[in-house]
């Protein structure tokens, strides 16, 4: 099997829908696992996580578990479906590579916003600050920076190659025909038949005209 088949072509569709789903998905349980358990514990030093749970509970808060379930999980749902889109043929490489590069790149909003109430809910329990505690969202900022620039290289290729492309093609259409007649075809006789027929009749003219 070459590495330009379509069974080739068709794995390798396959293998970057499922790494695009499972970065997608690793990423949001990471999200998840910073809010509501790294980020406690390094709020609370030396608590365990079902103190600070059940102090939580002791007041009128939550740990918004609900808003965060609604903002991580339709990532993993979105790359999953773009997986199998790609995997049935429906979908390019590069559009899914922009799709699994774009749920990336907004997934660092995303974490600030569903980190949101949980923060603000163990800083009215414990008297501490709203923001993170726990340095490991820096991974999650991090991924979503390189997905940025990845995206935007990959824009940038897919631009120049439909330029490439484009003009390749212009000049394919404005190319004279002769040109693309190959010696001995039926254009080529055509035009050189033509050529001869031309200089006879010009030089008949000058003959007439000289009598």
């Amino acid at each position: 099997m070459s590495p330009s088949s379509p069974q080739h072509a068709r794995l390798r569709t396959r293998l970057l829908g499922a790494l695009g789903t499972l970065s997608v998905l690793s990423y949001a349980v990471f999200a998840a696992v910073q809010i509501q358990v790294l980020n406690p514990l390094a709020t609370v030093p030396g608590a365990e996580l079902r103190e600070i749970h059940a102090a939580v509970g002791r007041t009128a808060d939550t740990m918004g578990w609900g808003l965060m379930i609604a903002l991580l999980l339709p990532g993993p749902v979105i790359a999953a479906a773009a997986g199998l889109a790609g995997a049935r043929g429906r979908l390019s490489r590069t559009a899914l590579s922009m799709i699994m590069l774009g749920l990336l790149t907004g997934g660092s909003p995303i974490y600030l916003l569903a980190s949101f109430p949980a923060g603000m809910t163990l800083a009215d329990t414990f008297g501490v600050g709203g923001a993170d505690h726990a340095p490991w969202a820096l991974i999650l900022h991090t991924v979503s920076l390189l997905a940025v620039l990845a995206l935007a290289a990959l824009v940038i290729l897919q631009a120049v190659q439909t330029g490439t492309a484009s003009a390749a093609h212009r000049s394919a259409v404005h190319a004279p025909a002769a040109a693309f007649a190959a010696p001995g075809s039926t254009a080529a006789i055509r035009s050189s038949t033509s050529g001869v027929c031309a200089v006879e009749t010009n030089q008949a003219s000058k003959a007439d005209g000289g009598r």
